[in-house]
């Protein structure tokens, strides 16, 4: 008797980047627990699955993507990850953001000070 699949919510990227990245790694993650779950141990079954539970949608962006096929030698399943890791969550220059970000971060509590400053009321 064959078995339906289990229910599992299919990957839904945002136009953040960064939001995108971390959901993506969080979903890949979920997955891969589901693959253990069910036994499934075969990387084309564990690809087959991936690419089922990712969506219609992400499966067309899934079938754009350039080098999805797996060699002799290259295991499906990781690859077929590794490629949409590349996608959904690229590498970026953390020596580059962080600073970035902090200097962000000064820059918008300094503006507020002065907003609420300029604003306030006087007692006099």
């Amino acid at each position: 008797m064959a078995e339906g699949l289990p229910a599992f919510g299919c990957f839904e990227a945002g136009p953040d980047q960064a939001a995108t990245a971390v959901k993506w790694k969080k979903w890949i993650a979920r997955l891969t627990n589901l693959l253990v779950a069910m036994n499934i141990t075969e990387a084309p079954r564990k690809r087959a699955l991936l690419l089922h539970y990712l969506g219609e949608s992400n499966n067309d962006v899934f079938d754009t993507l350039p080098n999805t096929k797996a060699g002799n030698t290259e295991d499906a399943f990781q690859k077929a990850v590794d490629v949409l890791t590349a996608y959904f969550a690229p590498q970026q220059n953390r020596e580059y953001e962080v600073p970035r970000y902090t200097s962000f971060g000064k820059l918008n509590k300094s503006h507020t000070k002065t907003s609420l400053n300029s604003t306030r009321v006087s007692d006099n």
